[in-house]
């Protein structure tokens, strides 16, 4: 008896650390794309010719149509699961917070900083992070009404 405790507790510890280190691995990319995105998307940039990604190692959401969205050709790589838990990681994660974010990745702010030959390709891909914000959005706003 003693043997399987003592095995549950080390069990737990090791899923504890792995959950830890996600943890710190999705803080630390958050911020790497917050730097990114800050440079690109501000006004004294040179115009944008590559779409601000998600990190690669971040995006695991397994989801069938997630799956294909994210293969799309020119598409994300990203879900809206996929930035939600890069966006808690800032510790900022609210609904207020989320629509300020959200303003960022306007189509039509975004696409005046773009360059003419990526304009299409990057508005579409702005596109879809603003409606993954809108969908997140959505998803704060029906968690409030529910929470009692």
């Amino acid at each position: 008896m003693k043997l399987r405790r003592e095995l549950r507790e080390v069990t737990a510890l090791k899923e504890q650390l792995q959950q830890e280190r996600w943890q710190a691995k999705l803080s630390k990319a958050y911020y790497m794309w917050k730097t990114e995105t800050d440079s690109c998307l501000s006004l004294n940039a040179p115009p944008l010719a590559k779409f601000p990604q998600l990190p690669a190692e971040v995006c695991t959401c397994e989801e069938l149509t997630c799956k294909f969205e994210k293969e799309k050709n020119g598409g994300l790589a990203a879900c809206e699961h996929d930035l939600e838990q890069v966006l808690r990681a800032s510790g900022k994660y609210n609904r207020d917070w989320l629509r300020k974010e959200r303003l960022r990745w306007h189509p039509d702010q975004v696409a005046r900083r773009c360059s003419p030959e990526a304009r299409d390709l990057l508005t579409k891909q702005t596109t879809t992070m603003y409606a993954q914000f809108e969908v997140l959005i959505a998803n704060e706003l029906s968690n409030v009404r529910t929470d009692p």
